[in-house]
């Protein structure tokens, strides 16, 4: 079976776009296939949200409102971090036959750090 090389948990830091530099756990994975293509992009647990503002409308009897939507970045703007310092990975196999991912730099493996159940971001969401 095929192992991807960043999964929800791992602490990455961002090295392109307007948010270079800043540091997160990916808490989701998203993929996608369009036109015999797979796009995959991850929400990181640091980024902003995006808010979009909608206009009250009289003829359709619709209040305004505002909804909040998680910011999604392209999987190839990220790298895992290892020691605070961004490092590639490879995925080697381990004697029993388990397929693990390590770090190019130090050579360890790497570890996910715990993520909250939905249930739990959903209340922190609904305390900010």
């Amino acid at each position: 079976m095929a192992i991807a090389k960043i999964q929800a948990g791992d602490n990455v830091k961002l090295i392109a776009g307007a948010y270079k530099g800043t540091e997160g756990v990916v808490t989701k994975v998203i993929t996608t296939t369009k036109r015999k293509k797979t796009i995959r992009r991850i929400i990181v647990s640091s980024l902003p949200t995006i808010v979009k503002y909608q206009k009250s409308n009289a003829i359709a009897n619709t209040p305004g409102s505002m909804t909040q939507t998680y910011r999604t970045v392209d999987i190839s703007n990220v790298m895992l971090v290892d020691d605070g310092n961004p490092s590639r990975t490879k995925i080697t196999t381990l004697e029993d036959g388990k397929k693990v991912r390590q770090f190019l730099k130090s050579g360890k493996t790497v570890t996910k750090t715990l993520l909250p159940r939905s249930k739990d971001v959903k209340e922190l969401n609904d305390t900010k």
